[in-house]
């Protein structure tokens, strides 16, 4: 329990132990309504507190995104003589094809005149939040960036001497989802606050590649790259919202993993074709 909401339970509890005199007459009728309004609230408390982790894990298996970045790398504008061909693409990362929901602790304090409720689930990233084939998305971002800011061509058709060999080792995204809230009654006082938080999430990727001529290996090397993502809230309670915004922050934060990889990838490439230019 957060010491703002054991700070509200000692003073009800205070309040009632201060007050042995003050007892509300109240008639049977309304005695009854009360105590319906009571279990109901309780009841719907005890729904809203505990999240349902069938719920969350089908909503992020059947709610994909697009990795996607930006491309803010300088421009080469120079004359380009020398193609490299994309001759293969290997994926040997470790990731399910669904993303796995797993609760860390669900918990509810259901009280007569006060209720506090407290759930955390971990979420990872499966390839069921990705809309794009990764090898596929991984060449047309090598081609993308390559053209736009290497010295060199790069073409998943004409092979004229040079060879790159790409392959994705390890992606992985996951992260907190987390719900907190309280409420209490005191007599005709109600009074209530919650909120749903996810994130930081964490993300790594794994990429290494080989050059080639005629065959031949001539360079290779393996990139490594993470990133942490931002907390983020619905002060309002909207699970959906939440969920969505906690989806989309693995995708853009793993998209800037491939982003940095790619483009550290291509200047290499530069680096080592520079007696070839």
């Amino acid at each position: 329990m957060n010491s703002f909401a054991g700070n509200l339970f000692k003073f009800i509890c205070t309040f009632m132990l201060s007050q042995p005199h003050y007892v509300p007459k109240l008639s049977a009728v309304t005695m009854k309504s009360f105590i319906r309004l009571a279990l109901v609230a309780i009841t719907l408390l005890l729904i809203m507190g505990c999240s349902s982790t069938k719920s969350l894990q089908k909503y992020l298996n059947t709610h994909s995104h697009y990795i996607q970045y930006p491309l803010d790398s300088p421009v080469y504008k120079g004359e380009k003589n020398v193609t490299v061909f994309i001759d293969s693409v290997f994926f040997n990362a470790d990731i399910s094809d669904s993303t796995l929901v797993i609760k860390e602790k669900s918990w509810c304090l259901p009280l007569v005149f006060f209720n506090y409720w407290e759930s955390r689930h971990h979420c990872i990233m499966g390839t069921s939040m990705i809309k794009q084939d990764l090898p596929k998305f991984l060449v047309s971002s090598m081609v993308e960036e390559a053209n736009r800011s290497g010295q060199f061509i790069l073409s998943t058709e004409i092979d004229s001497g040079y060879q790159l060999t790409l392959s994705i080792d390890a992606i992985n995204a996951e992260g907190p989802y987390e719900t907190v809230g309280y409420n209490y009654c005191l007599f005709f006082v109600y009074g209530y606050s919650y909120i749903y938080k996810a994130g930081p999430v964490k993300t790594e990727l794994v990429i290494s590649y080989k050059l080639k001529k005629d065959g031949e290996v001539i360079h290779e090397h393996t990139y490594y790259s993470d990133m942490t993502g931002k907390e983020v809230y619905t002060p309002s309670g909207d699970r959906k919202r939440l969920m969505k915004n906690l989806s989309i922050s693995m995708l853009e934060t793993t998209a800037l993993n491939f982003q940095n990889i790619i483009e550290t990838i291509v200047d290499d490439v530069d680096k080592r074709l520079q007696p070839s230019y």
